[in-house]
């Protein structure tokens, strides 16, 4: 929560600020947060109305070669989905409300057992925050978000599963026109 309103507050002592007067039809590439893969292409269908294509891969090592029965894993994780944000003004900083649709496939491998574990899931999720354009083709921003997911059930495990989780991130993008 400390990191939430640290950002906010960072987000509104920046000097200069530049309004959007009009959106329609921007298109902007960007990141979502510091720790996920994550790239987003954003399209304004209006001023409020945007739309986001979510894509990300991740490949990952964790541990080491060397030592038999220890704990070594690696992996590789997909991740794409899109959203619809709906902005609340077209001032320097813009409040977002929106909704998340995700698709993530995660394939893990544990060298101790060779065991060898895939896990399909789909997260729902409601987005709250807010879009800092610093310059007319950049910008930062802030979400919050809500996620409810559901994981699929594989081969190895009988059931599915259900849970709920909030994260935050910080966003940046940069708008071609």
């Amino acid at each position: 929560m400390k990191f939430l309103i640290i950002q906010i507050f960072t987000l509104i002592f920046i000097s200069s600020l530049y309004p959007q007067e009009k959106r329609e039809g921007k298109i902007g590439v960007g990141l979502d947060g510091v720790n996920t893969s994550n790239m987003i292409l954003k399209y304004f269908n209006s001023d409020e109305v945007a739309y986001e294509l979510i894509l990300g891969m991740d490949f990952y090592k964790i541990g080491s070669d060397s030592a038999e029965k220890q704990h070594n894993e690696k992996g590789k994780e997909f991740t794409s989905g899109v959203a619809v944000l709906y902005h609340f003004s077209e001032s320097a900083f813009s409040p977002l409300f929106g909704l998340e649709g995700l698709y993530h496939f995660r394939d893990q491998i544990f060298n101790y057992d060779n065991k060898e574990s895939a896990k399909h899931s789909f997260k729902c999720g409601v987005i709250l925050g807010g879009e800092y354009f610093m310059a007319k083709q950049f910008s930062i921003g802030i979400k919050e978000k809500i996620y409810f997911g559901f994981g699929l059930p594989d081969s190895k495990s009988e059931g599915s599963d259900l849970r709920c989780k909030a994260t935050s991130c910080v966003t940046v993008r940069f708008y071609f026109n």
